[in-house]
């Protein structure tokens, strides 16, 4: 596939198989939610810009060939650095620094666990090949990765099992054939 356009970003959403829920209703398509459609189109927009800038955006993978986002290079000399800055700074120029998570953060992340497989193997070598196809596999599909760092509390006296409302952290509620459930909430710090 390599590097996405903003329309096929936002088809995938509206494809994704989910059970997304907003203040007690389904949504059954993000793109067009209110709570969701400006955000999402946002994000549409800096998969478009790095075509439109495929210049400073994009290069040339090594294992497909296709053109894949910049923010996915392992550097191996200072101007690769200098070119992924670059490319960072034209995505942040187009949001102001107000998306604190758009796809180059964690892309830029997955570069650097890859760059380092041969340490991830050292006590298990799987560990090393394990994170070098992810690592290809996030790359070649312009994937975008979040994360969340920290339990919600509402009373800091005790953790997140003991808090008076039993949903307020995230935890797994339930196990299907086709994925985990969960309920409650994760907060980035």
């Amino acid at each position: 596939m390599g590097a996405r356009t903003g329309a096929q970003f936002l088809q995938r959403i509206r494809e994704h198989p989910r059970d997304l829920w907003h203040r007690g209703e389904r949504v059954e398509d993000p793109t067009t939610h209110p709570a969701f459609a400006r955000g999402l189109r946002s994000m549409a927009r800096l998969y478009d810009l790095q075509w439109e800038r495929a210049d400073e955006c994009l290069y040339d993978s090594p294992s497909s060939g296709q053109k894949v986002g910049l923010s996915f290079l392992i550097p191996r000399s200072a101007e690769d650095v200098r070119r992924v800055s670059r490319m960072m700074k034209i995505w942040a120029d187009v949001h102001f620094g107000f998306m604190g998570r758009t796809p180059d953060y964690l892309n830029r992340a997955m570069a650097y666990y890859a760059s380092g497989a041969d340490f991830l193997g050292e006590k298990e070598p799987a560990f090393a090949e394990h994170m070098r196809r992810y690592y290809e596999y996030l790359r070649e599909n312009d994937l975008c990765l979040t994360h969340t760092l920290i339990h919600p509390q509402a009373n800091r006296a005790v953790g997140p099992a003991k808090q008076a409302d039993p949903y307020l952290a995230a935890r797994v509620v339930k196990e299907t054939d086709g994925g985990i459930v969960l309920r409650g909430a994760r907060m980035l710090a």
